[in-house]
């Protein structure tokens, strides 16, 4: 004869029950911090590329800073070479400027470039190939300020500049306009001066 069980013993229904629902509070908490673990790694990874980034910056900054120093001192070598007004004195304001543009510095790269096309248009009226590259790098200037119809005159003006200087060199601008076929796919007839300008 075995002893009856106490009367507040749990049946065994009741203890498969207990422990079925401490097994899936177990599975839910190991899952919690699983999801837990996953976020701590993703933050830190977040935190590591965060960091790289601003060690990026901090030495594009150095980079830039270091760049425009050295436009400077060639801007101001080439006025002290060639006095204030010539094209290499152009050249220098345009390189600056064109720096200056890159880093967002707008007002700036907009002084420099301005003041680079206003030198070379006096000193050599006819223009040349670089014309045309300082004309488009001040149409992109105004372009990021927002500039649009200031930015569409400059680069209607740099491609006739840089046809001129086309034809000028080659008698003709034809090379010009094949490449803008061959890059729109079709012929110059079968394309609207919209989409080649």
């Amino acid at each position: 004869n075995l002893p009856a069980p106490p009367a507040h013993s749990p049946s065994g229904d009741g203890i498969a029950h207990r422990i079925s629902s401490a097994g899936l509070q177990i599975s839910q908490a190991t899952d919690e911090l699983q999801a837990a673990a996953r976020g701590l790694l993703d933050a830190e990874r977040a935190a590591r590329e965060a960091e790289d980034r601003w060690s990026t910056s901090d030495a594009q900054l150095a980079q830039a800073a270091q760049k425009n120093a050295e436009l400077l001192e060639a801007l101001e070598g080439a006025r002290g070479a060639f006095g204030p007004e010539h094209l290499r004195v152009a050249q220098a304001l345009q390189d600056l400027g064109v720096v200056h543009g890159d880093r967002g510095h707008y007002a700036d790269a907009r002084r420099c470039l301005e003041d680079a096309l206003a030198m070379r248009r006096r000193l050599q009226p006819q223009g040349d190939a670089e014309l045309g590259v300082l004309l488009a790098e001040l149409g992109r200037v105004y372009q990021d300020q927002g500039l649009d119809d200031r930015a569409e005159a400059m680069h209607r003006e740099a491609m006739a500049a840089f046809a001129d200087n086309v034809s000028a060199q080659h008698g003709r601008a034809t090379h010009l306009i094949n490449n803008a076929g061959v890059a729109l796919g079709g012929r110059v007839s079968e394309v609207s001066l919209d989409e080649i300008e």
